[in-house]
């Protein structure tokens, strides 16, 4: 079952509230084109079109791995600086721009999730606004998969990333499920 990411109370199977420390992860093969970023921007948003076309691609990618992985999801929300400009304030106002704060994160088996309509059903439980999942996989070993304790300090890592703008290393996915590539504001 999966986890969330807090310390010392995993729920397993929920989404948790993202309360983690920031850091890096290792990721499976998911030839996703690199890019920069640290802010949302609805102009900046293309579909990613290489191997992976949807989340169920991404899945089907997972559950076909001889290594297990394991998947990490961390929701991420726009928000505007507080020491924005009045221009920044302006284009955060009509959907763009922003800085992407991680909110919730979740670490799960590629059997434990259906589909992402189902992933985003769970995050709604929650009551936390959220604009985009970022998705890496911690692989497996030896034909066995990580369990959820070992998921804990890679969420870490990968909760670090995010907060720093690096994200070229995860999988982006809006809120409809599609998969895409974001880009600097």
């Amino acid at each position: 079952m999966g986890g969330g990411c807090l310390p010392h109370s995993r729920s397993a199977g929920a989404l948790l509230p993202q309360t983690c420390a920031r850091e890096l992860i290792a990721v499976m093969d998911l030839t996703v084109p690199s890019t920069e970023n640290a802010a949302l921007s609805s102009r900046g948003r293309t579909r990613v079109s290489n191997r992976l076309e949807t989340f169920a691609d991404l899945l089907d990618m997972a559950r076909a791995e001889q290594d297990r992985p394991r998947l990490l999801f961390v929701f991420a929300a726009a928000e505007l600086p507080g020491d924005a400009s009045a221009a920044q304030q302006a284009s955060f106002a009509s959907g763009e721009g922003g800085a992407l704060a991680p909110v919730l994160c979740v670490d799960k088996a590629p059997d434990e999730i259906e589909s992402f309509a189902e992933l985003e059903a769970e995050s709604r439980r929650t009551n936390t606004h959220w604009d985009i999942v970022f998705v890496a996989a911690l692989p497996g070993r030896a034909g066995i998969a990580p369990n959820a304790d070992e998921a804990v300090q890679p969420m870490r890592l990968m909760v670090e990333a995010i907060k720093s703008g690096r994200i070229a290393e995860f999988l982006a996915v809006d809120r409809r499920g599609d998969l895409v590539q974001l880009s600097r504001a």
